[in-house]
């Protein structure tokens, strides 16, 4: 099995850019784990989207990370905080857990179809 290195931030950082500091931070997760991919997810609201992709195009090795757009991943009607910023209970496990482990298991080299655990409720997945 591959290493990966998951990235999913973005939310909480308002309407400043973070392109500088997401290229500095792809740069030295490049230069510490030189080889492995690095997956940057979009925020699941869309904050910081496009500096992320932006930080993505201007690091040092842009071949070594994965785009992975998340939108429609998160529906605040299923479990939110009062601010519809942060997934809650069956919300995470049920819908936002396997539509991200679908998306990133082909950067591993598995196969696509969900591996269900022993004791995984799989009423939670819709």
């Amino acid at each position: 099995m591959k290493n990966l290195v998951v990235i999913n931030i973005g939310t909480n950082d308002g309407g400043a850019s973070t392109t500088s500091a997401m290229t500095a931070l792809l740069n030295a997760l490049i230069a510490a784990v030189p080889g492995k991919t690095i997956a940057v997810l979009r925020p699941f609201n869309g904050a910081q989207a496009s500096n992320l992709q932006a930080a993505i195009a201007a690091c040092s090795a842009p071949g070594a990370c994965r785009w992975i757009d998340t939108t429609g991943f998160f529906d605040t009607t299923l479990g939110a905080d009062s601010l519809s910023l942060h997934p809650s209970g069956p919300n995470n496990v049920g819908r936002i857990g396997p539509k991200v482990a679908a998306a990133l298991r082909p950067l591993l080299g598995g196969a696509t179809a969900p591996v269900f655990r022993p004791g995984f409720q799989r009423g939670l997945l819709g």
